[in-house]
Protein backbone atom coordinates (compact mmCIF):
# COMPACT_ATOMS: atom_id res chain seq x y z
CA UNK A 1 0.00 0.00 0.00
CA UNK A 2 1.12 3.67 -0.90
CA UNK A 3 2.39 5.67 1.81
CA UNK A 4 0.04 8.51 0.64
CA UNK A 5 -2.89 6.19 1.18
CA UNK A 6 -1.84 5.17 4.61
CA UNK A 7 -1.25 9.03 5.74
CA UNK A 8 -5.08 9.75 4.33
CA UNK A 9 -6.32 6.88 6.19
CA UNK A 10 -4.90 8.25 9.56
CA UNK A 11 -5.47 11.82 8.81
CA UNK A 12 -9.11 11.12 8.25
CA UNK A 13 -9.19 9.02 11.59
CA UNK A 14 -7.81 11.84 13.63
CA UNK A 15 -10.35 14.26 12.47
CA UNK A 16 -13.49 11.67 13.15
CA UNK A 17 -11.88 11.29 16.79
CA UNK A 18 -11.32 15.34 17.13
CA UNK A 19 -15.51 15.60 16.03
CA UNK A 20 -16.51 13.04 18.49
CA UNK A 21 -14.35 14.70 21.26
CA UNK A 22 -16.13 18.21 20.31
CA UNK A 23 -19.90 16.68 20.43
CA UNK A 24 -18.92 14.91 23.56
CA UNK A 25 -17.75 18.46 24.71
CA UNK A 26 -20.47 20.66 23.59
CA UNK A 27 -22.90 17.83 25.25
CA UNK A 28 -20.73 18.48 28.57
CA UNK A 29 -21.58 22.00 28.21
CA UNK A 30 -25.20 21.81 27.59
CA UNK A 31 -25.56 19.27 30.25
CA UNK A 32 -23.76 21.52 32.54
CA UNK A 33 -26.07 24.63 32.21
CA UNK A 34 -28.94 22.33 32.16
CA UNK A 35 -28.30 21.54 35.83
CA UNK A 36 -27.63 24.69 36.35
CA UNK A 37 -30.83 26.63 35.07
CA UNK A 38 -32.26 23.78 36.99
CA UNK A 39 -30.90 24.59 40.04
CA UNK A 40 -31.91 28.51 39.78
CA UNK A 41 -35.68 27.17 39.62
CA UNK A 42 -35.34 25.08 42.17
CA UNK A 43 -33.78 28.05 44.41
CA UNK A 44 -36.07 30.85 43.15
CA UNK A 45 -39.35 28.23 44.02
CA UNK A 46 -38.20 27.83 47.37
CA UNK A 47 -37.73 31.14 48.67
CA UNK A 48 -41.08 32.27 46.42
CA UNK A 49 -42.77 29.84 48.97
CA UNK A 50 -41.09 31.32 51.59
CA UNK A 51 -43.32 32.64 54.50
CA UNK A 52 -41.51 35.83 55.71
CA UNK A 53 -42.65 37.07 59.80
CA UNK A 54 -45.84 39.62 58.98
CA UNK A 55 -45.98 42.72 60.14
CA UNK A 56 -48.95 44.09 61.70
CA UNK A 57 -50.37 47.69 61.16
CA UNK A 58 -50.25 49.64 63.93
CA UNK A 59 -53.02 49.71 66.39
CA UNK A 60 -52.51 53.29 67.85
CA UNK A 61 -54.60 56.57 68.38
CA UNK A 62 -53.93 59.75 70.13
CA UNK A 63 -55.93 62.09 71.85
CA UNK A 64 -55.86 65.30 74.33
CA UNK A 65 -57.30 66.33 77.73
CA UNK A 66 -58.63 69.54 75.61
CA UNK A 67 -57.67 71.05 72.03
CA UNK A 68 -57.68 74.17 72.82
CA UNK A 69 -54.51 75.48 75.01
CA UNK A 70 -53.03 78.84 75.50
CA UNK A 71 -49.68 80.16 74.02
CA UNK A 72 -46.69 78.29 75.31
CA UNK A 73 -48.86 75.96 77.59
CA UNK A 74 -47.57 72.51 77.50
CA UNK A 75 -49.79 70.22 76.25
CA UNK A 76 -50.02 66.15 76.77
CA UNK A 77 -50.81 63.60 73.85
CA UNK A 78 -51.67 60.44 75.38
CA UNK A 79 -51.83 57.63 73.16
CA UNK A 80 -53.20 54.06 73.03
CA UNK A 81 -52.33 51.22 71.40
CA UNK A 82 -48.58 51.06 70.39
CA UNK A 83 -46.17 51.10 67.85
CA UNK A 84 -42.51 50.53 66.64
CA UNK A 85 -41.64 53.84 66.30
CA UNK A 86 -43.32 57.22 66.74
CA UNK A 87 -42.86 60.25 64.66
CA UNK A 88 -44.66 63.82 65.30
CA UNK A 89 -44.89 66.95 63.71
CA UNK A 90 -46.28 69.97 65.79
CA UNK A 91 -47.65 71.61 62.83
CA UNK A 92 -46.00 74.87 63.69
CA UNK A 93 -43.31 76.66 60.59
CA UNK A 94 -40.83 74.11 61.29
CA UNK A 95 -42.50 70.88 61.67
CA UNK A 96 -45.65 70.48 59.46
CA UNK A 97 -46.41 67.25 57.97
CA UNK A 98 -47.61 68.80 55.14
CA UNK A 99 -43.94 69.31 53.60
CA UNK A 100 -42.16 67.04 55.10
CA UNK A 101 -41.09 65.82 51.31
CA UNK A 102 -40.84 69.75 49.90
CA UNK A 103 -37.31 70.34 48.77
CA UNK A 104 -37.90 74.05 47.01
CA UNK A 105 -40.60 77.08 47.53
CA UNK A 106 -42.18 78.85 44.72
CA UNK A 107 -43.21 82.58 44.46
CA UNK A 108 -41.20 83.12 48.09
CA UNK A 109 -38.79 86.11 48.62
CA UNK A 110 -35.20 85.55 49.28
CA UNK A 111 -33.72 87.83 51.69
CA UNK A 112 -30.39 87.62 53.90
CA UNK A 113 -29.81 89.03 56.76
CA UNK A 114 -26.35 89.94 59.11
CA UNK A 115 -24.99 92.07 62.21
CA UNK A 116 -21.80 94.02 62.16
CA UNK A 117 -19.59 95.61 64.52
CA UNK A 118 -16.81 98.36 63.25
CA UNK A 119 -13.54 99.16 64.89
CA UNK A 120 -10.66 101.28 65.01
CA UNK A 121 -9.66 104.06 62.29
CA UNK A 122 -11.83 106.65 60.77
CA UNK A 123 -12.67 107.82 57.34
CA UNK A 124 -13.65 110.66 55.60
CA UNK A 125 -17.16 110.57 54.34
CA UNK A 126 -18.58 106.93 54.13
CA UNK A 127 -17.34 104.23 55.08
CA UNK A 128 -16.26 101.66 52.15
CA UNK A 129 -13.77 99.49 53.80
CA UNK A 130 -16.74 96.70 54.22
CA UNK A 131 -18.54 95.76 51.25
CA UNK A 132 -21.67 93.41 50.95
CA UNK A 133 -21.53 91.48 47.24
CA UNK A 134 -22.83 88.86 45.63
CA UNK A 135 -22.43 86.58 42.57
CA UNK A 136 -24.17 84.11 39.70
CA UNK A 137 -20.85 83.05 38.12
CA UNK A 138 -18.31 82.52 40.80
CA UNK A 139 -16.98 79.07 40.46
CA UNK A 140 -16.82 77.77 43.70
CA UNK A 141 -13.13 77.25 44.01
CA UNK A 142 -11.52 79.61 46.12
CA UNK A 143 -9.00 80.96 44.99
CA UNK A 144 -7.24 84.02 43.92
CA UNK A 145 -7.70 83.79 40.48
CA UNK A 146 -10.97 82.65 40.88
CA UNK A 147 -12.54 85.08 42.85
CA UNK A 148 -11.13 87.90 40.59
CA UNK A 149 -12.40 86.34 37.53
CA UNK A 150 -15.98 86.07 38.95
CA UNK A 151 -18.06 89.25 38.66
CA UNK A 152 -19.35 90.13 41.91
CA UNK A 153 -22.58 92.78 42.24
CA UNK A 154 -22.15 95.46 44.94
CA UNK A 155 -25.48 95.26 47.28
CA UNK A 156 -24.11 97.39 50.38
CA UNK A 157 -26.91 99.82 49.83
CA UNK A 158 -29.62 97.52 50.75
CA UNK A 159 -27.87 96.71 54.39
CA UNK A 160 -27.39 98.86 57.45
CA UNK A 161 -24.05 99.02 58.90
CA UNK A 162 -22.59 99.52 61.98
CA UNK A 163 -21.39 103.15 62.10
CA UNK A 164 -18.63 101.95 65.08
CA UNK A 165 -20.33 104.86 67.60
CA UNK A 166 -21.30 102.20 70.22
CA UNK A 167 -19.56 98.76 71.40
CA UNK A 168 -22.87 96.68 69.88
CA UNK A 169 -23.39 95.04 66.59
CA UNK A 170 -25.85 96.70 64.20
CA UNK A 171 -28.45 94.54 62.70
CA UNK A 172 -28.42 94.82 58.80
CA UNK A 173 -32.11 95.02 58.04
CA UNK A 174 -33.74 92.79 55.64
CA UNK A 175 -32.23 92.53 52.34
CA UNK A 176 -33.98 92.04 49.42
CA UNK A 177 -31.95 89.41 46.84
CA UNK A 178 -35.14 88.32 44.69
CA UNK A 179 -33.63 90.19 41.92
CA UNK A 180 -30.54 88.47 42.07
CA UNK A 181 -30.79 85.40 38.88
CA UNK A 182 -30.91 82.50 40.53
CA UNK A 183 -32.21 80.42 37.73
CA UNK A 184 -30.81 79.60 34.27
CA UNK A 185 -32.03 80.04 30.37
CA UNK A 186 -34.48 76.44 31.20
CA UNK A 187 -35.83 77.98 34.39
CA UNK A 188 -33.27 75.05 36.91
CA UNK A 189 -31.89 76.70 39.84
CA UNK A 190 -28.83 78.09 39.50
CA UNK A 191 -26.22 79.18 42.33
CA UNK A 192 -25.47 82.09 44.39
CA UNK A 193 -22.41 83.48 46.16
CA UNK A 194 -22.96 85.74 49.12
CA UNK A 195 -19.53 87.92 50.10
CA UNK A 196 -18.13 90.23 52.45
CA UNK A 197 -15.05 92.14 51.03
CA UNK A 198 -12.51 93.98 53.34
CA UNK A 199 -10.27 96.47 51.47
CA UNK A 200 -8.99 99.31 53.48
CA UNK A 201 -5.86 101.88 52.13
CA UNK A 202 -5.23 104.50 54.86
CA UNK A 203 -1.30 104.87 55.58
CA UNK A 204 -1.46 106.70 58.28
CA UNK A 205 -3.78 105.42 60.55
CA UNK A 206 -4.98 102.28 62.77
CA UNK A 207 -6.85 100.32 60.22
CA UNK A 208 -10.48 99.38 60.42
CA UNK A 209 -12.06 96.35 62.04
CA UNK A 210 -14.93 94.64 61.79
CA UNK A 211 -16.73 92.04 62.91
CA UNK A 212 -20.27 89.89 61.48
CA UNK A 213 -22.63 87.27 62.67
CA UNK A 214 -25.97 86.91 62.74
CA UNK A 215 -26.51 85.72 59.30
CA UNK A 216 -29.70 84.09 58.02
CA UNK A 217 -30.57 83.64 53.99
CA UNK A 218 -35.10 83.08 54.29
CA UNK A 219 -37.53 82.76 51.28
CA UNK A 220 -40.35 84.42 52.51
CA UNK A 221 -43.77 82.81 50.97
CA UNK A 222 -46.58 85.07 49.84
CA UNK A 223 -48.53 84.12 53.30
CA UNK A 224 -45.65 85.83 55.21
CA UNK A 225 -43.99 81.90 56.32
CA UNK A 226 -40.42 82.52 56.60
CA UNK A 227 -38.28 79.31 55.29
CA UNK A 228 -35.03 79.40 56.09
CA UNK A 229 -32.02 78.57 52.99
CA UNK A 230 -29.17 79.03 55.36
CA UNK A 231 -27.85 79.96 58.37
CA UNK A 232 -24.98 80.02 61.31
CA UNK A 233 -21.46 80.34 59.54
CA UNK A 234 -22.90 79.53 56.35
CA UNK A 235 -19.58 77.84 55.20
CA UNK A 236 -17.85 81.16 54.90
CA UNK A 237 -14.17 81.04 53.01
CA UNK A 238 -11.68 83.57 53.40
CA UNK A 239 -9.68 84.86 50.41
CA UNK A 240 -6.64 86.68 50.39
CA UNK A 241 -6.65 89.51 47.29
CA UNK A 242 -3.90 91.75 49.30
CA UNK A 243 -1.73 91.30 51.91
CA UNK A 244 -1.01 88.07 53.14
CA UNK A 245 -0.24 89.13 56.83
CA UNK A 246 -4.30 89.49 57.76
CA UNK A 247 -7.12 87.33 56.48
CA UNK A 248 -10.81 86.85 57.71
CA UNK A 249 -10.95 84.75 60.69
CA UNK A 250 -14.21 82.78 60.84
CA UNK A 251 -15.26 81.52 64.34
CA UNK A 252 -18.23 79.65 65.27
CA UNK A 253 -20.31 82.95 66.28
CA UNK A 254 -19.00 85.32 63.93
CA UNK A 255 -16.09 86.36 61.51
CA UNK A 256 -13.51 89.14 62.43
CA UNK A 257 -11.17 91.30 59.92
CA UNK A 258 -8.42 93.67 60.47
CA UNK A 259 -6.33 95.46 58.60
CA UNK A 260 -3.74 95.84 61.16
CA UNK A 261 -1.98 98.54 61.94
CA UNK A 262 -0.71 101.82 59.95
CA UNK A 263 2.55 100.37 58.71
CA UNK A 264 0.45 97.28 57.22
CA UNK A 265 -0.05 97.88 53.51
CA UNK A 266 -2.65 98.14 51.67
CA UNK A 267 -5.04 95.13 52.82
CA UNK A 268 -7.86 93.41 50.51
CA UNK A 269 -9.64 89.94 51.66
CA UNK A 270 -12.98 88.56 50.64
CA UNK A 271 -15.23 86.03 53.21
CA UNK A 272 -17.48 84.40 50.57
CA UNK A 273 -20.31 81.75 51.24
CA UNK A 274 -21.02 78.50 50.39
CA UNK A 275 -23.30 77.86 47.02
CA UNK A 276 -26.78 78.97 48.03
CA UNK A 277 -29.67 78.05 46.12
CA UNK A 278 -32.32 80.23 46.65
CA UNK A 279 -35.20 78.24 45.95
CA UNK A 280 -34.16 75.18 48.00
CA UNK A 281 -34.76 74.19 51.44
CA UNK A 282 -34.88 71.60 53.90
CA UNK A 283 -37.49 69.38 54.26
CA UNK A 284 -39.98 69.28 57.43
CA UNK A 285 -38.38 66.49 59.44
CA UNK A 286 -40.28 65.12 62.01
CA UNK A 287 -39.21 64.70 65.77
CA UNK A 288 -38.60 60.89 66.63
CA UNK A 289 -40.87 60.55 70.08
CA UNK A 290 -39.99 56.76 70.12
CA UNK A 291 -37.19 55.04 69.07
CA UNK A 292 -37.12 52.08 70.92
CA UNK A 293 -39.46 48.99 69.93
CA UNK A 294 -39.29 47.57 72.98
CA UNK A 295 -40.24 50.32 75.35
CA UNK A 296 -44.12 50.92 75.94
CA UNK A 297 -44.55 54.89 75.68
CA UNK A 298 -48.22 55.81 76.78
CA UNK A 299 -48.27 59.88 75.98
CA UNK A 300 -45.67 62.40 74.19
CA UNK A 301 -45.41 65.83 76.58
CA UNK A 302 -45.08 68.77 73.89
CA UNK A 303 -43.62 72.13 75.23
CA UNK A 304 -46.18 74.54 73.27
CA UNK A 305 -47.33 77.07 70.63
CA UNK A 306 -45.26 80.37 70.61
CA UNK A 307 -47.76 82.16 68.61
CA UNK A 308 -51.82 82.01 69.00
CA UNK A 309 -53.15 80.17 65.82
CA UNK A 310 -54.33 76.74 64.87
CA UNK A 311 -51.64 73.88 64.66
CA UNK A 312 -52.48 70.66 62.98
CA UNK A 313 -50.59 68.01 65.14
CA UNK A 314 -49.60 65.01 63.56
CA UNK A 315 -48.35 61.44 64.61
CA UNK A 316 -46.90 58.77 62.24
CA UNK A 317 -46.42 55.25 63.79
CA UNK A 318 -44.63 52.55 62.12
CA UNK A 319 -44.16 48.94 62.54
CA UNK A 320 -41.47 47.48 60.27
CA UNK A 321 -39.02 44.53 59.55
CA UNK A 322 -36.70 43.92 57.10
CA UNK A 323 -39.13 42.91 54.25
CA UNK A 324 -42.30 44.94 55.32
CA UNK A 325 -43.42 48.23 56.79
CA UNK A 326 -47.03 49.49 57.72
CA UNK A 327 -48.14 52.40 59.31
CA UNK A 328 -51.13 54.59 61.11
CA UNK A 329 -51.18 58.51 60.74
CA UNK A 330 -53.04 60.00 63.40
CA UNK A 331 -53.47 63.91 63.28
CA UNK A 332 -54.96 66.36 65.74
CA UNK A 333 -56.53 70.08 65.22
CA UNK A 334 -54.89 72.65 68.50
CA UNK A 335 -56.21 75.96 68.92
CA UNK A 336 -53.71 78.29 70.53
CA UNK A 337 -55.36 81.40 72.37
CA UNK A 338 -53.59 84.43 74.38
Amino acid sequence: MKPSIIKCWVNKGMKMRGSIWHLKTIKSFQMKYLFSGLSIIIILSVVSCQKYPDVSTPDFNVSVDSPTIHVNEPITFNFTGDANTIVFWAGDLTRNYEFRNRVRVEDGKAVFSFSSLRKFGFNDGPDTTLQLLVSTNFSGNYTFKDVLNATWTNISDRAVFSDGRTGAYTPSGIINLSDIPHKDSLGHDSVVYIAFRYHEIQPDNNKRAWYTKDYSVDNILPDSTVVNIASSTMGWAPVEIKDSLRQWYVNSDNAEMWGGPASFPETEDYMISQPLFLDRVQPDLGLSVKTNPATIQTSYKFSGYPKPGTYIAVFLATNANRWQLKSTLRKIIITVIN
